[in-house]
């Protein structure tokens, strides 16, 4: 087993910490031993802040706070912000849930990640599924796949 030992320097290991968790995806680092705890330390995950979207010749920033949610449709992922814009984006929904905080986004079905403040409703439906009330709304219904429902409603309370 190889061991990593992080200098106490806030900078570094933050610099560290983002090209460890930009490419190794499931990597833990701890650091040295705390001398007064005697536990070891974890360095938090760092997730995307925001994505830039080409829009013809110019490129708007927008910010993951903004977003609502991700969906795929017609052979695109499309990112939908909190005043209803859609965009075109390059990555894949499984690219793009690896880059986002679970705790705000979660992965509602095959072509669905919502933001968790994107949520204004939740309906019961046959055989155990839930459809979701999004502010914006989407064009279509988006459901929670009867495999995720026990899931999402603990990350709904949480």
């Amino acid at each position: 087993m190889r061991s990593l030992i992080i200098e106490d320097e806030p900078l570094a290991r933050r610099r560290l910490v983002k090209l460890l968790n930009d490419n190794f995806k499931d990597i833990e680092i701890v650091g040295q031993e705390d001398s007064v705890t005697g536990s070891l330390f974890s360095v938090p995950r760092i997730y995307k802040e925001r994505y830039l979207i080409r829009i013809n010749s110019r490129m708007v920033p927008v910010k993951v706070s903004e977003i609502a949610y991700f969906f795929s449709a017609n052979k695109g992922t499309w990112l939908t912000n909190k005043t209803g814009e859609s965009y075109v984006i390059n990555p894949s929904l499984d690219e793009i849930s690896e880059n986002l905080n679970p705790d705000v986004f979660f992965w509602v079905s095959r072509n669905c990640l919502v933001a968790k403040d994107a949520i204004s409703g939740i309906i019961k439906l046959s055989g155990s599924r839930l459809r979701l009330n999004l502010e914006p709304a989407p064009k279509f219904p988006i459901e929670v796949s009867r495999a995720r429902v026990e899931d999402f409603l603990k990350w709904m309370e949480e």
